[in-house]
């Protein structure tokens, strides 16, 4: 019997791994704030002015808290990732590229789906109504399983499937696009760090794109998440009583801010990056 292909437990590429977990970790702490604000204009559905006020008045303590859940879960996203994209994707090259899509996509936003508990207790430790509730990340975590069970971590957790799968086939599909284009720009460098504007312009507004387009399934995730130890409700009747009781334009509260955030993220994502990448050529190498 053959020993099994290394290549899909870790991948090859582990520079380019690297160097992006990195990168996103800078991208989420420098963007965090704006994270934060945004998680409680869907928490509460005030406008960004007041809740921007309160949010900074509580300290930096406070406003960092949470930050550790979203890293975890986007470093951990980006292994699986890699790992979809250089793996799954190759195995199905010689199936019709919408097909190819479909299929990378689903498994890919379906491993997401496993990190939904980062995402819970993300939203949990924004709630400044739980400040007092919980201690910080491990606490909140303990507690949620201790007090009310390991389900109660996945709450919501048709909402979260239904976007990852959503996110992921549009990302893989796009992924494809988005190296032949890079490919032809490769002689286009405009800036010292090796990444061309194209490029950087390209991944700023593809995710901003998707941020948008998926931010109302994101409040309704929220409205789930903010509930502990209350009656499993399903996404179809979460979505009717979000609607009934604040209208069409609730599902639209932390957009802007989002979408701010959101390209701000992936713009200093792009550029770390690319600093990463050469401090570990230069240096480690």
């Amino acid at each position: 019997m053959a020993p099994p292909d290394s290549r899909y437990f870790w991948p090859r590429r582990k520079k380019d791994l690297l160097c992006n977990q990195l990168a996103i970790i800078s991208g989420v702490i420098l963007t965090y704030p704006l994270t934060k604000i945004s998680l409680r204009q869907m928490l509460y559905g005030q406008i960004a002015k007041k809740v921007t006020f309160y949010t900074i008045n509580e300290g930096i303590f406070v406003l960092y808290r949470g930050i550790l859940p979203q890293i975890m879960q986007r470093c951990f996203s980006i292994t699986s990732t890699y790992m979809v994209h250089q793996n799954i994707t190759m195995d199905l090259k010689d199936y019709p590229k919408h097909k190819a899509g479909i299929y990378a996509g689903s498994l890919l936003g379906s491993l997401d789906s496993i990190l939904m508990p980062f995402e819970r207790v993300q939203v949990i430790l924004a709630d400044k109504g739980y400040n007092q509730i919980y201690k910080n990340t491990w606490h909140c975590f303990y507690s949620l399983v201790n007090e009310h069970g390991f389900k109660e971590l996945y709450r919501g957790f048709e909402i979260i499937y239904l976007r990852n799968i959503l996110v992921g086939i549009i990302v893989i599909s796009l992924y494809r696009d988005k190296e032949k284009l890079q490919v032809t720009e490769q002689r286009k460098q405009s800036f010292i760090l090796g990444k061309s504007v194209s490029q950087i312009f390209l991944d700023s507004v593809q995710n901003t794109m998707i941020t948008t387009i998926m931010h109302p399934l994101n409040v309704l995730r929220v409205f789930l998440h903010k509930q502990i130890g209350e009656r499993y409700m399903h996404s179809h009747i979460a979505l009717k009583k979000v609607y009934k009781e604040n209208g069409v334009n609730f599902f639209f509260n932390g957009l802007y801010i989002n979408m701010f955030r959101s390209w701000m993220s992936w713009t200093v994502i792009a550029f770390s990056n690319e600093i990463y990448k050469n401090l570990y050529s230069d240096y480690v190498q």
